[in-house]
């Protein structure tokens, strides 16, 4: 696991559990209530990944496990169609902008919102205009992996994205992370978390280093 994209994720859960230990119970039209009211894009926006990611399980994970179950996407949108409250309308919305490599289903979502005229908050609107302002790459020495840091802003609200891509048989996403903060604020305690690593890898050496030389003192004793 390298180590700038595990502090992001890390940083991303940390604020994932704090918000899991005030509401163990909920529904979903809750869970959504209670994004919106937060203010920041972040919490709806994971919620919305979170069940796309459900209903579509990755095509190799699903040959394994043979359960190739196409249509559950399908039923998670037709109960979200079902019931029109503000909360779906706003959970649609942002499942039909992040359903870009899939025309059929995104299609249907803007179909049913259309119908609908609950207002909502503005960076739900803007989502289609996020502005991608910076992107970080990093490359291990070996080529096979790298890491890309990604800074954004939705309508005045900060996003950073980190993604760990692996390239050994297929490019795959390896590891993910996003934390409500601009991108030079998170690079720089990314650098303050690398640079403790590196302090206690040096600790670590200079006591191995005394071991030895004790070692070998006591051996010449002998």
């Amino acid at each position: 696991m390298s180590l700038p994209v595990s502090s992001v994720r890390d940083m991303s859960n940390e604020r994932r559990a704090r918000r899991a230990e005030s509401s163990a119970d909920t529904t979903l039209r809750d869970a959504i209530r209670r994004a919106l009211a937060g203010g920041h894009p972040l919490s709806l926006l994971s919620l919305a990944s979170f069940m796309i990611h459900v209903a579509k399980p990755e095509p190799l994970i699903s040959l394994k496990s043979g359960r190739c179950d196409t249509n559950h996407l399908d039923r998670v949108l037709t109960s979200l169609i079902g019931v029109r409250n503000r909360e779906t309308t706003a959970l649609l919305v942002v499942i039909a902008e992040l359903l870009v490599d899939d025309p059929a289903p995104q299609l249907r979502c803007r179909r049913e919102l259309a119908e609908r005229d609950e207002h909502l908050p503005q960076w739900i609107t803007a989502l289609p205009r996020v502005d991608v302002y910076r992107a970080v790459r990093r490359t291990n020495v070996f080529g096979d992996v790298y890491e890309l840091v990604i800074g954004m802003r939705l309508d005045g609200h900060e996003l950073t994205i980190a993604v760990q891509i692996e390239h050994n048989m297929l490019s795959i996403v390896a590891d993910a992370g996003v934390v409500p903060d601009p991108i030079d604020q998170t690079l720089a305690r990314v650098g303050r978390i690398q640079q403790r690593h590196r302090r206690f890898r040096d600790e670590a050496g200079r006591c191995a280093g005394v071991d030895r030389g004790c070692a070998q003192q006591a051996d010449t004793r002998t």
